[in-house]
């Protein structure tokens, strides 16, 4: 098998292009990740507020929206 310089520069330019969006792909599922983070640490902050108001008014139970 004959290799010669322009299939190399191709098959390393076709990898350079694979480590970048593998790159892309994982920036994308962290700020995903973080994004979930957040909402939840929200929820979970609003579902606080709500038992301690309930807790501090004598109520048993409370119902949120979600």
């Amino acid at each position: 098998m004959k290799l010669n310089a322009n299939d190399f520069r191709k098959s390393l330019e076709e990898k350079k292009k694979q480590k970048k969006d593998a790159g892309n792909s994982l920036l994308r599922m962290q700020q995903d990740l973080q994004a979930s983070i957040e909402r939840r640490a929200e929820y979970l902050t609003n579902i606080a507020s709500l038992a301690l108001d309930a807790a501090l008014n004598g109520l048993y139970s409370i119902v949120t929206g979600k």
